[in-house]
């Protein structure tokens, strides 16, 4: 996760105006998962787990799977929102943390 910071730093300007953000995305994730792989298998930094076929689909692949429905509706809702009730939305959000964690 630090290594892909001097990339989306060294031009922040440059990457607000990029036309295809999924094509920036999926370099992203290459870039992770390729140096995942080198660091597990050919560095051997990280001992790699074995993991059964049924408990990836069921623990990984599922909340995967929720965690991009979560964004696609999240972010689709702000098609229909006003800038003003989405900055209100953000201030009240630390008051709504707040009273959830001291429940």
């Amino acid at each position: 996760m630090v290594l892909p910071f001097p990339f989306s730093s060294h031009n922040p300007g440059k990457l607000y105006d990029w036309p295809f953000s999924i094509s920036l995305t999926m370099i992203h994730m290459t870039f992770c998962s390729s140096l995942a792989y080198l660091l597990i298998n050919v560095f051997k930094v990280v001992e790699p787990i074995s993991m059964s076929r049924e408990f990836y689909f069921k623990s990984v692949v599922s909340i995967g799977a929720l965690y991009s429905l979560s964004l696609w509706f999240s972010n689709s809702a702000y098609i229909y929102l006003s800038v003003s009730f989405i900055q209100m939305l953000k201030a009240l959000m630390l008051g709504g943390l707040l009273h959830w964690h001291t429940l």
